[in-house]
């Protein structure tokens, strides 16, 4: 049995809340890529998207948004797996993706047994 274990990008322009959903995926038992912005979460992906299982995407950042990050990954790899993470309720939330669809959603404030439901969930 293989030690690896499964990388999720943490994207988050808010240093607290981003270093709050961290910890809380290390404590799920999985590695963590951390982003400041959508231009660095581009960045990692890009170079390490064979070994990244999924991302937790902020909608709302300055630069990049959410939704073009979004559109970033898919055209790098269009099966990504992504938990877009807002403050919105999920409908207004997803309404402003311009018909892109996650697959996973998450409102924030958020307990790491919601985040552990929906990380699973993207990786199914």
């Amino acid at each position: 049995m293989s030690s690896k274990r499964t990388i999720v990008l943490v994207v988050d322009d808010h240093d607290a809340v981003r270093r709050a959903a961290e910890h809380a995926v290390l404590s799920l038992g999985f590695e963590v890529l951390g982003a400041e912005n959508g231009e660095r979460a581009v960045e990692l992906f890009a170079a390490r998207h064979c070994e990244i299982g999924a991302v937790l995407l902020d909608l709302t950042m300055p630069g990049l948004s959410g939704r073009e990050v979004l559109q970033h990954l898919r055209q790098i790899d269009p099966a990504v797996r992504v938990v877009l993470s807002s403050g919105y309720a999920e409908a207004d939330a997803l309404s402003m993706l311009a018909g892109e669809d996650p697959g996973c959603f998450l409102q924030k404030p958020y307990t790491v047994h919601q985040l552990a439901d929906q990380i699973g969930k993207a990786l199914r």
